[in-house]
C-alpha cells in the first residue's frame, strides 16, 4: 500500500512538473520569419489561450509599447485568442544550436531569385555551413518556396521559467514556503528593473556621444582613422572632402551591404567605402526599392571600426535618399579605384 501511494504521488509530481513546463512556453511547432524590404526579420503570431501581449514581449526582449506601436494596439485593450500579432525577431535570439529541448525551430521559406548566400548572410547573419549542416544539404542549391531552418529559438517566458522551477521543487521536495517564493520573485522584479534602468543610462550615454560626434568638423590635418577607432558613430561626423577627382580608369561594378548610423540627422551626401578612391563619386542602387543616388568618397573604411561584411558606410542623408530603413542593407555600387 505505501509503494501504491509513493508512485501515486511521484506520478503527480511529474506532470505537475510538466504542465509547468508547457505553460512557461509560447505555442509553436515552428516559427517562420519573413523578410521585409528593409531587411527586417518578423513573425506574425497567433495568440492562444492564457497568452498575452505582455507575455510575448518576454519572450522576444521587447517592449510591450513597441509591439502595441507597430500592431496599432491601444494600450491596455484586451485581445482575443487567435489575434495576429506582428513581431520583430533580434538576430541575436538566434541560435545556431539547440540548446534546450524545448528550443522550437526558426524557418524561411525561399522565394524566387534567393540564394543560400543571400539568405545566410544577408538576411540573418550566420555562416552558409551552420544553414547546409541544419538542413542536411549536400550542396547550395535551394528550390522556391522550400523551408529553410535558419537556427533555434527558446520561447520559454523567462520569468515564468524561473518561477516553474521554484514551484516544482515545491511540490517535490516541500521545502519552499509560498513567502519565499514571493521573496523570490520580488528579487527577479527588482533585478530587471535594474537592468531597464543600467539600459536606458547607456543609451543616454550613447546619445551624448553621437551628438557630440555630429557637432564636429573634420579638417585634412585630423586622422580620420584614429577618430573612428575611438567612436564607432564617425559616420555621422561632417567631413569637408577636397574638390571630386575626375575618374581616369574604368567604373568597378559590386553588390554588397552598406551601414548607416540611423540616430544621426547629417544632410551631407557622403560615404566610406573599403575600395573607391577617396574625393571620387559613387552610384548607388538600392535594388528592393528602386533607388539610386550618386555620393562622394570621403575616406576608406577603417580596419576593425566595422564589421568585416560592411562594404560600405553612408550618411544619413545617403541612407535616406536610397529608402533605407534597417541600419543595414543590400546595394550595388558603381565607383572607381
Amino acid at each position: 500500500m505505501r509503494y501504491v501511494r509513493f508512485l501515486v504521488l511521484v506520478l503527480f509530481c511529474t506532470s505537475f512538473v510538466a504542465q509547468a513546463q508547457e505553460d512557461t512556453q509560447v505555442s509553436a511547432q515552428a516559427l517562420e520569419v519573413k523578410v521585409t524590404k528593409d531587411l527586417q526579420k518578423i513573425y506574425v503570431h497567433k495568440l492562444k489561450p492564457k497568452e498575452t501581449l505582455f507575455k510575448l514581449s518576454r519572450v522576444f526582449d521587447l517592449p510591450v509599447v513597441y509591439l502595441e506601436k507597430i500592431n496599432q494596439i491601444q494600450s491596455g485593450a484586451i485581445l482575443g485568442v487567435g489575434s495576429e500579432i506582428i513581431i520583430p525577431i533580434k538576430e541575436e535570439i538566434i541560435s545556431s544550436q539547440k540548446k534546450h529541448e524545448t528550443d522550437v525551430p526558426v524557418v524561411y521559406q525561399v522565394k524566387q531569385r534567393e540564394t543560400i548566400f543571400r539568405i545566410s548572410r544577408i538576411y540573418f547573419d550566420k555562416q552558409i555551413e551552420d544553414i547546409k549542416h541544419l538542413n542536411k544539404l549536400e550542396d547550395l542549391q535551394l528550390d522556391i518556396d522550400q523551408m529553410v531552418q535558419i537556427g533555434w529559438i527558446d520561447l520559454r517566458d523567462p520569468k515564468a521559467v524561473d518561477s516553474s522551477v521554484i514551484a516544482s521543487g515545491n511540490s517535490i521536495q516541500d521545502q519552499t514556503t509560498d513567502a519565499e517564493i514571493s521573496q523570490h520573485e520580488n528579487l527577479l522584479e527588482e533585478k530587471q528593473d535594474s537592468v531597464e534602468l543600467i539600459a536606458e543610462d547607456i543609451i543616454k550615454i550613447k546619445t551624448s556621444i553621437e551628438d557630440a560626434v555630429d557637432s564636429l568638423v573634420v579638417s585634412d590635418e585630423v586622422q580620420i582613422d584614429s577618430i573612428i577607432t575611438v567612436i564607432e558613430a564617425v559616420d555621422s561626423m561632417i567631413i569637408e572632402p577636397e574638390k571630386v577627382k575626375s575618374p581616369t580608369v574604368p567604373p568597378t561594378y559590386k553588390r554588397g551591404i552598406a551601414y548607416w548610423n540611423k540616430s544621426s540627422n547629417s544632410s551631407e551626401l557622403f560615404v566610406m567605402h573599403d575600395e573607391a578612391k577617396v574625393n571620387t563619386q559613387i552610384e548607388l542602387y538600392n535594388p528592393l526599392v528602386n533607388k539610386r543616388i550618386i555620393a562622394t568618397v570621403v575616406a576608406k573604411i577603417p580596419s576593425n571600426a566595422y564589421p568585416a561584411d560592411i562594404n560600405l558606410v553612408l550618411s544619413p542623408a545617403v541612407a535616406r535618399n536610397l529608402g533605407a530603413f534597417d541600419s543595414r542593407f543590400y546595394v550595388e555600387m558603381k565607383y572607381y579605384k
